[in-house]
């Protein structure tokens, strides 16, 4: 599918002038820790060899942001946080009797920058948890593991509700949500009531240079050793005991692993 920045004339420009749009990446992982920083890095760089024609575009951040991790010719664009108000818009958007307040424009620290920064849409490239009232927004969301898997220690009570919650109030309202594949867009209109014509794909990147260097052994492992690599942190939902099981099985069966 196409990305939601391709149809231009669904943009909220003003009077007809050209759109500037927001690239929330949140907390900029260093190049070292792999699969986030590979995720936000190959969007920007994209976006910087297809940059929507006539349209500005700014990375908005929250924290530090190394400056190795910063892809040039982009404006980047602090987010400073103050958690108190941050807390406040997400109370009076979540519980009925403090709806009164909404009066007061409270608005959290990433929505209050993007209006003193005169942004028009805000893309967040990977799952955030700011509250958003004011400013169309594209949702970017990996997966929906709370539903399916709510047993998993990753997803205690605490984790649980705070994705719940978020998603419940986000994604319905969103101008357009993002995910990595077939299945969880058909997951977001399933549980959250979001029209499918709303939801866009775009795969999940590997690293570019995966596209022009030669595959290679870790020096560490013995030329004559066959191996598999499982890129994945050990949290239950990785399912590693799977492919233990598997090679095992294999062994039984004289497939020597």
């Amino acid at each position: 599918m196409d990305s939601p920045l391709d149809h231009e004339e669904g943009l909220p420009g003003k009077n007809g002038a050209d759109v500037k749009i927001g690239i929330y990446a949140g907390y900029i992982a260093p190049p070292t820790t792999g699969g986030g920083f590979t995720h936000v890095d190959e969007i920007l760089r994209a976006i910087m060899r297809v940059k929507p024609n006539g349209h500005s575009i700014s990375v908005m951040y929250s924290g530090k942001v190394n400056e190795e991790a910063k892809v040039p010719g982009l404006e980047y664009i602090n987010v400073k946080h103050r958690k108190a108000m941050d807390w406040l818009a997400l109370l009076t958007s979540r519980v009925s009797m403090l709806r009164i307040f909404r009066r007061l424009s409270i608005s959290s620290s990433l929505e209050s920058t993007c209006i003193k920064n005169h942004i028009d849409v805000l893309w967040a490239i990977q799952p955030f948890y700011e509250q958003l009232d004011l400013i169309p927004y594209i949702f970017t969301l990996w997966d929906l593991e709370h539903r399916k898997y709510p047993f998993l220690p990753e997803m205690r009570k605490s984790e649980w509700l705070r994705r719940e919650h978020h998603y419940t109030y986000m994604l319905p309202r969103a101008a357009s949500v993002i995910t990595g594949n077939e299945c969880g867009a058909a997951e977001i209109s399933s549980y959250y009531g979001v029209n499918k014509n709303r939801v866009s794909i775009i795969p999940f990147f590997a690293p570019a240079s995966l596209q022009t260097e030669e595959p290679s052994k870790p020096a560490r492992i013995p030329e004559n050793l066959k191996f598999i690599y499982y890129p994945a942190q050990f949290w239950a939902h990785k399912n590693h005991i799977t492919a233990i099981d598997a090679l095992s099985l294999l062994r039984k069966n004289g497939i020597d692993i």
